[in-house]
C-alpha cells in the first residue's frame, strides 16, 4: 500500500471509530475512577479500564453512524465519513460494532459481575439511544436516555477499580444532565439546519428554534429558557455534590464551582446569542462543553497525582483540540 493510501485507511479507521471524540469518553472514565481513590493516578487498573472504555466508544460510535447514515449523507461536516462517501459497507460497520461491544464487554466481566453490569447497561442505554434518539416524540427522553448511558459508564469505570459511593453518584448524576444539556442544547443548536431540514426530533426543534440559512438557528425564548435552567440545576448540584462530600478545600471548591459555572454560562450565552449567523457559535460551545466535562472534577475526593493531571491533559484535551482545529479547518473551507 502506497504512503497516500495507508494515510486514506487509518483516516477511515479513525473516522469509523470516532477517535476525534474520545476525549469525551475518557474524561467520564477518569473521573469514574477518580472517585474511587485516595490518591488518584494512572496506574494497570485505570489503563485498562481506558482501553475497554475505547472499545464501548467505537461500538457506540459506530453503530450511531449506521443508524444515521441516510442524515449523514446531507450533513457537510459528516462528508469525509467513508461510510458517507461509500468506502466502506454498513455491514462491515456493523460487525465492527459489534465486536468492539463484545471486547468491551469481556473486559468488564473481567472486573468482576458489578462493572459487567454497569457496562452492559451502558451500552444497552447509548445503542438504544442510536436506533431511537432522533425518533422519539418527546426528545427530552433521548437527551435522558443517552445521559443515564454515560452515567452508567462512569460507574463502571468506578466499580472496575473500587467500589463506587457517593462521590460516584454525584460525578454520575452530574453527567446525566450535562448530557441533557450537551445534547438537547449544544448538539442540537449545532446540528439544528440539517435535522430540521430531514424530519430528525429534537430538544431545539421541538422548543421553536428553527434553521437560519444553511449553518445558523434561531433561538427562542423557550430554548433559551430550558438551558439556562439546565445550566442552574448543573450548579446545584455540583455545589451540593461538594458540600456533601466535604473534604479538604470546601470553600476553595465551591468557590471554583462557582466560577466554573459562571463562565460556562457565559459561554453558553455566547453560543446561543451567536448561533442565528453561526459564525463563532460552535467555538463558544466547544468551550463550554469542554469546562462542563472538567467541573466534575471539583466532585473528587482524592488529591491528584501528576500522572493523573497528564492523562488528562494528554487523553482529554489533545482530542478535544484537533475537534476544533478541524472544526476551524472545515468553518474556512481549508
Amino acid at each position: 500500500m502506497s504512503g497516500g493510501g495507508m494515510r486514506s485507511a487509518v483516516r477511515d479507521v479513525a473516522q469509523i471509530g470516532r477517535l476525534s471524540l474520545l476525549g469525551g469518553t475518557w474524561i467520564l472514565i477518569l473521573l469514574g475512577t477518580a472517585s474511587v481513590m485516595s490518591s488518584v493516578g494512572l496506574d494497570r487498573e485505570v489503563c485498562f479500564c481506558l482501553l475497554v472504555a475505547a472499545a464501548f466508544h467505537v461500538s457506540v460510535y459506530a453503530f450511531n453512524d449506521v443508524v444515521d447514515l441516510s442524515l449523514d449523507r446531507t450533513q457537510p461536516r459528516r462528508s469525509a465519513s467513508p461510510l458517507v462517501r461509500g468506502t466502506i459497507g454498513a455491514p462491515a460497520v456493523v460487525a465492527v460494532a459489534a465486536g468492539s461491544a463484545g471486547l468491551a464487554l469481556v473486559g468488564a466481566g473481567a472486573k468482576g459481575s458489578e462493572a459487567f453490569f454497569y457496562m452492559a447497561l451502558a451500552l444497552v442505554l447509548l445503542l438504544v439511544y442510536d436506533g431511537y434518539g432522533k425518533r422519539l416524540a418527546f426528545p427530552p427522553i433521548s437527551d435522558a436516555l443517552q445521559g443515564f448511558g454515560w452515567a452508567a459508564l462512569v460507574f463502571y469505570a468506578a466499580a472496575s477499580t473500587g467500589e463506587p459511593h457517593g462521590s460516584t453518584t454525584w460525578i454520575g448524576a452530574y453527567t446525566v444532565l450535562t448530557i441533557v444539556l450537551l445534547n438537547g442544547v449544544t448538539g442540537s443548536v449545532r446540528d439544528l439546519p440539517n435535522d430540521y431540514s430531514h424530519g430528525a426530533r429534537t430538544t431545539a426543534i421541538m422548543l421553536g428554534a428553527r434553521p437560519v440559512g444553511s449553518l445558523g438557528a434561531s433561538i427562542p425564548v423557550g430554548l433559551a429558557v430550558y438551558a439556562g435552567a439546565l445550566q442552574l440545576v448543573l450548579a446545584l448540584t455540583l455545589l451540593l455534590g461538594v458540600v456533601d462530600l466535604g473534604g479538604d478545600f470546601v470553600q476553595l471548591r465551591i468557590g471554583l464551582g462557582l466560577a466554573g459555572n459562571a463562565l460556562a454560562g457565559v459561554l453558553l450565552y455566547a453560543m446561543l446569542s451567536r448561533a442565528p449567523t453561526g459564525t463563532g457559535a460552535w467555538s463558544f460551545g466547544l468551550a463550554h462543553i469542554v469546562l462542563t466535562l472538567l467541573l466534575p472534577l471539583l466532585l473528587v475526593p482524592g488529591s491528584f497525582e501528576s500522572s493523573f493531571v497528564i492523562a488528562i491533559g494528554l487523553l482529554f484535551g489533545l482530542p478535544t483540540a484537533a475537534v476544533g482545529l478541524a472544526t476551524v479547518r472545515w468553518r474556512r473551507g481549508i
